[in-house]
């Protein structure tokens, strides 16, 4: 019996859980689905760091945000929202690859997750570089009419009034 799976009050007292043991269990695992659970393990930090990113520029910046689903949760300007929607759309998809782990297609479409994920975080490391450190009132009248922009930011009513001419 693999030591992850041995009760605890079974286990002698020196064979503890440990890292090393774990990936010992690992290696008994076949080969396709050890590949699918490293590349679940790489989708799940990479979609972490994009949602700390996205919540860290909406609240402070804005950003203009590309999927319009995405756009659909943050129009309710709930970042809890979207929390728990990134979080259900990964364990979903996350939960497939891994019931179908030992099949060809789960290794496909958990290498295209993480291809398209470290794409994604090439895509904050350009963007964290260039965005411009501006006030959220000018990077806001810059971005007016663009649909695709997206802040949580309060905007302060005497700033907003500041930046609109008057007759």
């Amino acid at each position: 019996m693999p030591v992850a799976l041995m009760d605890p009050d079974q286990t002698p007292q020196g064979s503890m859980l440990t890292p090393w043991r774990l990936l010992a269990a690992m290696r008994s695992v076949h080969p396709r689905t050890r590949r699918v659970c490293l590349l679940i393990v790489a989708i799940i930090m990479m979609s972490v760091g994009d949602l700390l990113l996205t919540l860290t520029y909406l609240r402070h910046l804005g950003m203009a945000e590309s999927n319009p689903l995405a756009r659909l949760v943050l129009d309710f300007r709930s970042p809890a929202l979207l929390v728990i929607w990134k979080m259900a759309t990964v364990l979903a998809c996350t939960s497939i690859l891994l019931w179908k782990s030992r099949s060809w297609s789960a290794e496909i479409g958990a290498w295209t997750g993480a291809f398209i994920l470290g794409a994604l975080m090439m895509h904050w490391v350009v963007y964290v570089k260039t965005a411009p450190p501006a006030p959220i009132v000018e990077t806001a009248s810059l971005f007016a009419g663009d649909e695709r922009w997206m802040t949580l930011a309060p905007i302060e009513p005497t700033s907003v009034r500041a930046s609109v001419p008057t007759p």
